[in-house]
């Protein structure tokens, strides 16, 4: 069966994609924007916390079934560079044993449990390199809930197709996907709106197909940074979403 990528895993791409245009700031100081990404490892003949700017790239929510969870994206740079390691830097998060940093970014899959997403985590890593270390930390925002239609069902195309949901901002949207039959030579066909309702939205599906498609939620919360000492500049963000599959009739 066809289907488009999981919204999670575009949130996750555009998140990184931020790094090369802008960066929202929770707090204090932003990296600078990058004009220009160099795909080459850039090494710092010094890595000392104070010369690093740090972004967070969260996505947090994803498939009902599958692919529920968190993602955490750690980005070291300088203007114009993701900065890559050699000389023995390290990085703990949430307790876990510190990590050598090698390539230009350090990730989780999955660091909180799938009936984790629903609310708000703390996440904190401490950076090590010779001998001193930094520390920072961020809260995880909880994920958008899709309540109704549940996973799996089967819904009627019609013009105002009810949703309702639990949104973490306020300022989400809503979309509605109608995947075409494998080897069809046209698009999947979709429909979306930015919420206007607290806790439910109609969504005109008229126009679908009969088949498999699904609808989902994606908005992008702030993310509260705790601690974030002895950077040159932080940043974190975060994309969240929920998604139901279901068949049009």
């Amino acid at each position: 069966m066809h289907s488009p990528l999981p919204r999670s895993l575009v949130l996750s791409v555009l998140a990184s994609l931020i790094l090369a245009v802008l960066v929202f700031s929770a707090c204090g100081l932003a990296p600078a924007p990058f004009s220009r990404i160099t795909p080459a490892p850039y090494y710092l003949p010094d890595t000392a916390a104070s010369a690093l700017d740090v972004t967070v790239s969260i996505s947090v929510g994803g498939n009902s079934l599958s692919s529920v969870g968190t993602h955490v994206r750690v980005f070291f740079s300088v203007p114009g560079h993701l900065v890559a390691f050699r000389d023995g830097e390290t990085l703990s998060c949430d307790g876990a044993a510190p990590v050598a940093l090698s390539g230009m970014r350090y990730e989780t899959k999955d660091q909180f449990s799938t009936t984790d997403v629903g609310t708000d985590h703390p996440f904190s890593c401490t950076y090590t390199t010779k001998g001193r270390s930094s520390n920072f930390a961020v809260v995880i925002p909880a994920a958008p809930e899709i309540i109704t239609p549940t996973e799996g069902a089967t819904l009627p195309r019609a013009q105002d197709q009810l949703v309702t949901y639990q949104s973490v901002t306020g300022r989400a949207e809503l979309a509605a996907f109608s995947y075409a039959p494998p080897g069809a030579n046209f698009p999947d066909v979709n429909t979306s709106a930015k919420i206007t309702s607290p806790g439910y939205m109609t969504l005109d599906t008229s126009a679908f197909d009969p088949g498999q498609g699904h609808i989902d939620i994606t908005e992008t919360p702030a993310v509260r940074v705790i601690a974030a000492g002895g950077f040159h500049a932080f940043a974190a963000n975060c994309g969240a979403s929920a998604l139901v599959h279901v068949t049009w009739e």
